[in-house]
């Protein structure tokens, strides 16, 4: 019988060794679940038997990972650990075969003899912890396991990709982004090195810098955002931490994708150099609270961005308190006869669940994103992202948008927006008009007599009196309405936030009658008609293309009718 114990208690080890091969069994030892994981590749043990706590992959971790591998599926798994009474309520869940509590030493032969006995009697699964006799609870214990899950929550629930190296660069720890962003599961990437995912001059520079760091040498290792590598076919940024734990090297690696700021910054950077400003990665706090609202952990990003102590959160602060500690709010941008209202509306959100995410705006012109998580204990995990810089640059962003694209949504000639822009402002309105249930006209203008125009005084003459059409359009609208020239001689008006049919009777008698006033060519007069087909959100349809094609319709049902006239299409 092949036995893989898995434990960093040299104590413990040995005596299970001693007793699995006093009981005739060829035993085999790891130290930590990474070094299970190798040697499970070199060959399946029978039974496995695994501490919890540990360095590296942790016992829970691991049997997770086995208990997900088909290779993997016939193993008998024991959990035995000193923590199983502390956490009872989720210790079945890694659906581990025996669940054995640590005790006195003695016990240890009675330990291997009911593993043995429970394998050879085929009993899988069996949801009991054993050797609990003359055990208590530690509240110690718990706490430290309930500061753990809060860790590993973090850690699973921050956006960029993490992982936790040793000091020769192999993974032994993932979180989900990491798995998302390599496309791998957690059991192969805790089977590579973490060099093998990075490549050309990176692959060097990080190899050369894991490699100085057993001599002392730098702690910190990042590529920029200006000059990113590329992972899985994203462009991401790196910065890697060496942490020296008795005297045992790990690296924190942290990961952050910004593949479509770089994409955003590619097609603009002829003409918005601000951009780059803009897509800058953002430090964001994190505040642990407990079901009753009062803080448990936070980050130092959070005491930096609002400016408290350490000291201060330690005194076990409400949530209330803490937003208090400020000068009773000064920091947010509220009227003080609104703080009370405020207070209540933000603490009720935060209990009725996870949300987000919310701006929060604060005195001097900071700017916050926050959200909010529900934890599996009722608790609640609270992100603050500042967003100044982003709002700051967008704002300056959108000054500059509004002049560089203007050639590529107006027409250059009479300066009304084009096709492209009249859709994309025809299928706003609808949204808007959805949500406010609203009606909506779209006016389909073709003018009558043009071709004489043109024919008599040159295209010249002509595109003058198409200047004139549209600024007698623009005279006769509302600003909230849209004003398009979709062709040569074609336009289109989107009457938003209408309220009867009769309000659009009136705009389009106004604009039949102002296009028939005589145009001005020289010394000479010309006259226009007018043909305007009408469709009518919802009624006429309830997207861009419809109401476009049922109105342009409508319009050669008036010309065929004698022109210079409207019709509606239903």
């Amino acid at each position: 019988m092949k036995i893989l114990v898995v434990e960093n208690n040299p104590t413990v080890s040995k005596l299970l060794i001693h007793f699995f091969e006093m009981a005739g069994c060829e035993v085999q030892l790891a130290v930590d679940g990474l070094e299970a994981l190798i040697k499970l590749d070199g060959g399946l043990p029978d039974i496995i038997v695994t501490d919890i706590i540990m360095p590296k992959i942790s016992g829970d971790q691991l049997c997770r990972i086995i208990r997900s591998d088909k290779n993997f599926k016939d193993i008998f798994v024991v959990v035995h650990s000193s923590v199983l009474i502390e956490d009872s309520s989720r210790i079945f869940d890694l659906d581990a075969d025996v669940y054995l509590a640590k005790g006195a030493s003695q016990k240890y032969k009675e330990h291997v003899d009911i593993i043995i006995q429970q394998y050879k009697s085929g009993i899988r699964r069996n949801q009991t912890i054993l050797g609990t006799e003359k055990l208590f609870k530690r509240d110690v214990t718990s706490e430290l396991l309930l500061a753990r899950r809060h860790s590993q929550t973090i850690f699973d629930n921050i956006a960029d990709a993490v992982f936790e190296l040793d000091g020769k660069g192999q993974i032994i720890q993932a979180n989900k982004a990491a798995h998302k962003l390599f496309e791998s599961d957690l059991k192969t990437l805790l089977s590579t090195n973490f060099l093998n995912y990075v490549s050309g001059l990176h692959h060097e520079e990080v190899k050369r810098w894991l490699e100085q760091l057993a001599g002392g040498g730098d702690e910190n290792y990042q590529i920029g955002y200006d000059k990113p590598f590329i992972i899985g076919g994203e462009q991401v940024t790196m910065k890697m931490v060496a942490l020296n734990e008795n005297d045992d090297i790990f690296v924190i690696v942290i990961i952050q994708v910004v593949t479509s700021q770089k994409k955003v910054e590619e097609r603009l950077a002829t003409t918005l150099m601000e951009l780059d400003a803009v897509m800058q990665a953002i430090d964001y706090g994190i505040l642990f609270l407990d079901k009753d609202l009062n803080a448990r952990l936070f980050n130092r990003a959070f005491l930096q961005m609002w400016d408290v102590s350490q000291e201060q959160i330690d005194e076990k602060k409400t949530l209330r308190e803490l937003m208090f500690l400020k000068k009773e709010l000064d920091v947010h941008e509220i009227p003080p006869e609104k703080v009370e209202r405020y207070l209540e509306k933000r603490i009720s959100r935060i209990k009725r669940g996870s949300m987000g995410p919310v701006i929060l705006k604060r005195k001097g012109g900071k700017v916050f994103e926050f959200h909010c998580i529900e934890l599996p204990d009722k608790g609640r995990l609270l992100t603050f992202y500042d967003v100044t810089t982003l709002k700051n640059a967008r704002d300056e962003l959108a000054a500059t948008l509004e002049e560089v694209q203007d050639l590529a949504h107006r027409d250059p000639l009479t300066k009304l927006a084009n096709l492209r822009f009249a859709k994309d402002r025809l299928y706003t309105s609808i949204e808007v008009a959805a949500r406010h249930n609203e009606m909506l006209a779209l006016l389909f203008l073709d003018l009558d007599g043009f071709k004489t125009v043109n024919d008599t005084h040159g295209h010249e003459k002509g595109d003058e009196v198409l200047v004139e059409v549209a600024a007698r359009l623009v005279e006769h609208t509302r600003a909230a309405d849209t004003i398009a020239r979709i062709g040569g001689d074609e336009f289109v008006v989107v009457l938003t936030g209408v309220k009867e049919r009769k309000d659009v009777d009136l705009v389009a008698s106004k604009l039949v009658n102002v296009i028939n006033e005589p145009y001005r060519i020289g010394e000479h007069t010309a006259h226009l008609g007018v043909s305007i087909g009408i469709a009518m959100y919802p009624d006429d349809g309830a997207n861009d293309k419809d109401l476009l094609a049922k109105a342009d319709r409508a319009m050669y049902a008036i010309k065929a009718a004698g022109k210079n006239g409207f019709a509606y299409a239903s």
